[in-house]
């Protein structure tokens, strides 16, 4: 009779069972980071080192959902949300590279098209990932809608431009009514010379005849680098500098901040279509005690140059 075949031995057995234990637990791991994935409250992609999708989650996608065939091993600057995006598209093979060379995450603000077709906003976040030779073996991208916020901002920044348009409106009318009055402002400026800077070029000129009118020489100036130089190469023919506060490029803060460094003890008055109590703290941290609102420039503008150059030590 032939030989029947040999049990497995105890050492195989165990062998057998350690392995299938291996398996459950690979398996339940993979559960858990697919679920873990596909939870995320942001979208995560993972490219491959050349730049594929190799899987991602559909947290980040509005609208329709996209095939997966038609993400799953494409370039990820091909995907649909970059079509119609030529320079996006060029840049994402750059990206790669610098994220291949940071240790941290490089971060970007872009527009994408959805699968609906809607233009949507997003920051996105690329990391590099490498294996423990430091070898680079993909990446992977997180990326947040940020749509509804760019919105809220254009929205914010729309009312805040009518309510400027509005003060710079009433502004105008309040200077100019007391340019038409002769009787508004007297005579009392004894010649000291302002430096009026506005990006207004209404209200700049406005207020440099009202302090003409109380006295005042005035060199007024729309542009802050050029109101800049001024002091930086006559320094000592200033008695005192009005800034506005909301201009383009380079606030009134910033520009106080810069004439500190050329001239300390030159006395500044800040003007504002808004004040409130955080301006008045961030002035008063320059050392400006003095603020104006547009709105009251007709009745205040000469009386609190005057009150800051009586405060401030005399030029002669």
């Amino acid at each position: 009779m032939p030989d029947s075949p040999a049990p497995p031995s105890p050492d195989q057995n165990s062998l057998d069972g350690n392995a299938d234990a291996t398996r459950l637990e690979l398996h339940r791991l993979q559960r858990l980071f697919r679920s873990a994935f596909s939870h995320q409250f942001q979208f995560m992609a993972i490219l491959s080192a050349q730049g594929h999708v190799v899987d991602y989650n559909e947290q980040f996608a509005v609208g329709t959902r996209l095939p997966r065939n038609e993400v799953i091993g494409v370039l990820f600057w091909e995907t649909a949300s970059w079509r119609d995006q030529p320079a996006i598209v060029a840049a994402w093979p750059s990206r790669l590279q610098e994220a291949l060379g940071s240790s941290a995450a490089v971060v970007y603000h872009d527009q994408f098209k959805s699968p609906d077709g809607e233009w949507r906003w997003a920051e996105a976040a690329v990391h590099a990932l490498r294996d423990e030779a430091g070898r680079p073996e993909g990446f992977v991208v997180q990326a947040t809608d940020t749509t509804e916020q760019h919105r809220a901002e254009a929205m914010r920044d729309a009312a805040e431009q009518r309510l400027r348009d509005a003060q710079t409106l009433l502004a105008i009318g309040t200077l100019a009514d007391a340019l038409a009055d002769e009787d508004a402002v007297s005579g009392t400026g004894f010649e000291r010379h302002v430096l009026y800077l506005d990006d207004d070029e209404v209200i700049a000129p406005l207020a440099g005849q009202l302090l003409l009118r109380a006295g005042y020489r005035v060199t007024t100036h729309v542009d802050s680098d050029a109101a800049l130089a001024c002091p930086r190469d006559t320094a000592s023919d200033f008695d005192i500098v009005v800034t506005d506060f909301n201009m383009p490029g380079r606030n009134g803060l910033d520009v106080i901040r810069l004439l500190k460094g050329l001239a300390p003890a030159l006395p500044v008055v800040l003007t504002s279509g808004y004040i409130d109590d955080a301006l008045r703290a961030q002035a008063a941290r320059l050392g400006v005690q003095h603020l104006v609102n547009k709105e009251d420039l007709r009745e205040q503008l000469c009386r609190t140059v005057g009150a800051a150059l009586r405060e401030a030590p005399f030029r002669a």
